[in-house]
């Protein structure tokens, strides 16, 4: 995957999963697709009110039923 891919997965209606606390930074994680259709999960964080993305990953089974489910429940 490259940094691109991340970027494109963010700017095509990423749907909010969660958001939790590591070490007093507030970390995100996305579900998205690139252009060409590739759902990936993205993690990312704010730093100088930009985001920064820390690691984004292919989606398993389960996380892609998920991701298609909360899509057509409009999230």
């Amino acid at each position: 995957m490259t940094p691109e891919e991340a970027e494109e997965a963010l700017l095509n209606a990423p749907v909010p999963i969660y958001a939790h606390d590591i070490g007093g930074e507030s970390r995100y994680v996305y579900y998205g697709e690139t252009n060409s259709g590739r759902p990936l999960a993205v993690i990312v964080t704010e730093r100088e009110e930009l985001l920064r993305v820390l690691t984004a990953y292919d989606l398993d089974a389960a996380q892609k039923r998920d991701y298609l489910r909360r899509r057509m429940k409009g999230e």
